[in-house]
């Protein structure tokens, strides 16, 4: 991931605004990317701790970065 990100970024100094289909994983991590989605509010608002507002509070307090930070690759060679 972080040589998809390194490539993004290499093309340009803006960003494009990229969504992460079901990523709601990478939510607060390094990964900048403007929006995720996730079927996890649809599937568990119904269990006893979760309420859908609750649970949307939850995922809009995790923010990712706004830039990528290119990341120093070592290259495995070939024997």
């Amino acid at each position: 991931m972080d040589e998809i990100w390194d490539g993004i970024a290499a093309r340009g100094p803006f960003l494009p605004w990229l969504h992460m289909l079901r990523g709601m994983q990478l939510s607060g991590g390094i990964y900048p990317f403007a929006s995720v989605d996730s079927t996890d509010i649809a599937q568990n608002h119904n269990r006893p701790q979760n309420t859908p507002r609750k649970m949307a509070l939850k995922w809009d307090a995790l923010q990712t970065p706004s830039h990528w930070i290119t990341s120093e690759q070592q290259m495995d060679l070939a024997i």
